[in-house]
């Protein structure tokens, strides 16, 4: 995937876990099982338009993008079909993947920022858990109680209220888009699409430039102020979490 990046003059950087994991680890946090990257809104926007042309990139990975039939989510899936990744969906057929999330500008003023982050976290919220299998909702704990039930219920009625997967996926994407053209000369970027709380955004000048550092024996792009992201976005990073706060997608993977 970062060779086809490369090859397109795509700018890329790990982000989240992934990051962390090339810090920490070097590789996958033990009990982390996907791959995390991001590039920018403009480059997101060109890699939409790469997937509706070409669909499948070398190595036999294809290209998932918001809007695609049984795809659920706001940005870009690279997956492998060889591989299932029963990932608790009722909709789609699920591979093994890597998640490319747009840098979209955010807005400096904390307040915006914070009005946005409950509109674009509310439609997350419906999303997941109107298009959870009820197996994976138990995994999860949502049905141990009745103001979880209760929950889950009312995402499905909005779900099915809003359109479904394909609205609510293209009504964040677009959110995203607007918010990145609206601040576009501010100095804080972050997922716009897929946002995962007030520390996932960062200084425009900690995501570029990059330097090259290994994971799973291969060297990728992270910021060469990894530092200053990995700070905000888990504090202390380098103390991992106490084994009960370690979480996972819950997933099961095997070849086809």
């Amino acid at each position: 995937v970062t060779e086809y990046l490369d090859s397109h003059g795509i700018y890329y950087i790990l982000c989240s876990g992934t990051m962390l994991g090339a810090v920490r680890h070097k590789g996958f946090i033990p009990w982390d099982d996907d791959v995390d990257i991001y590039i920018f809104r403009e480059d997101f926007e060109k890699l939409k338009a790469l997937a509706h042309e070409e669909r499948e990139i070398p190595g036999g990975i294809k290209l998932r993008v918001p809007g695609d039939k049984e795809y659920v989510y706001p940005f870009i899936k690279a997956v492998n079909p060889s591989i299932r990744a029963d990932d608790g969906r009722i909709i789609g057929d699920s591979c093994l993947w890597a998640d490319i999330f747009p840098l979209d500008h955010f807005p400096d003023d904390t307040h915006e920022h914070k009005k946005y982050l409950r509109k674009a976290r509310f439609l997350q919220a419906v999303l997941l858990l109107a298009t959870y299998s009820w197996p994976h909702l138990k995994e999860r704990g949502y049905t141990a109680s009745l103001k979880g039930k209760i929950k889950v219920i009312a995402a499905k009625i909005i779900y099915t209220l809003m359109g479904g997967y394909k609205n609510i996926a293209l009504k964040l994407d677009r959110m995203a888009r607007e918010l990145d053209g609206k601040y576009k000369s501010s100095k804080h970027v972050g997922d716009g699409a897929w946002p995962n709380g007030m520390n996932d955004y960062f200084h425009v000048d900690w995501v570029k430039p990059a330097i090259k550092r290994e994971f799973e024996g291969h060297e990728f792009n992270i910021p060469a102020r990894y530092d200053d992201c990995l700070t905000q976005f888990f504090g202390d990073y380098m103390t991992p979490p106490a084994e009960d706060k370690r979480q996972t997608h819950y997933l099961k993977a095997y070849r086809q």
